[in-house]
């Protein structure tokens, strides 16, 4: 896979409804990276491109993710358990935190250390609003169950190198972390209730089907 990356113009697609508000060139970098269900869709082509080169999801949910592959067709898939161990414990360590790092960062992670030319991150803004994937469930939950997006946040900002470049909705580069302690909306409650997981009991807010829970990762519906 480090060929796909090693002194490569990386582009990584985030989840936030800023990255559908200005068109952009996706398909002219070296590779594209999406996350999860951030698979390419008809009509945003311009937006987010139709290309994927390495697709980062979790673990657990396999079937769920299984059923998606074609909607990727990715030259690589890197799942939870494909993953390196020890970047779990670096970065919650970087970070300061003790939730597990979300997806978007633990693929920039992957994607740092293995020497890219240029790295380009549209659709981030770390969960202040919500996921154009799934509308409809919970927003600006950025200090939740499973991640502390404000650390990440911080962490990204105050640690990026300068060949590492992060855009906002109007394409314009964002070098300046600014903390906030107010979400960019009012929080839109889930539609599902809190889920009691049959393995290991933890209770938690359902977002997805299939369900993985947070603590012990087993699927619940």
């Amino acid at each position: 896979m480090d060929n796909l990356i090693k002194g490569k113009r990386v582009v990584i697609i985030g989840h936030a409804p800023m990255v559908l508000k200005t068109k952009r060139d996706i398909d002219a970098y070296d590779c594209v990276v999406r996350l999860n269900n951030g698979h390419p869709r008809e009509g945003y082509d311009d937006y987010i491109g139709t290309r994927t080169d390495i697709w980062f999801s979790w673990d657990g949910w396999d079937e769920y993710y299984n059923g998606m592959k074609h909607l990727f067709n990715a030259k690589q898939w890197v799942t939870w358990r494909d993953y390196p161990r020890v970047y779990f414990p670096e970065l919650k360590r970087m970070q300061g935190q003790d939730k597990a790092p979300s997806m978007g960062m633990l693929a920039y992670y992957y994607i740092l250390l293995r020497e890219p030319k240029r790295i380009d991150l549209y659709g981030f803004d770390f969960y202040k609003t919500t996921d154009f994937n799934c509308p409809d469930y919970v927003v600006n939950d950025q200090n939740n169950a499973w991640h502390d997006f404000k650390k990440e946040e911080q962490w990204f900002y105050e640690s990026k190198p300068s060949h590492v470049h992060i855009y906002d909705e109007n394409n314009k580069e964002m070098k300046v972390y600014k903390p906030s302690n107010k979400a960019i909306q009012e929080p839109i409650k889930a539609k599902a209730g809190d889920i009691k997981c049959s393995t290991c009991g933890y209770v938690f807010m359902a977002r997805v089907t299939p369900i993985g829970c947070p603590k012990c990762n087993s699927v619940n519906g």
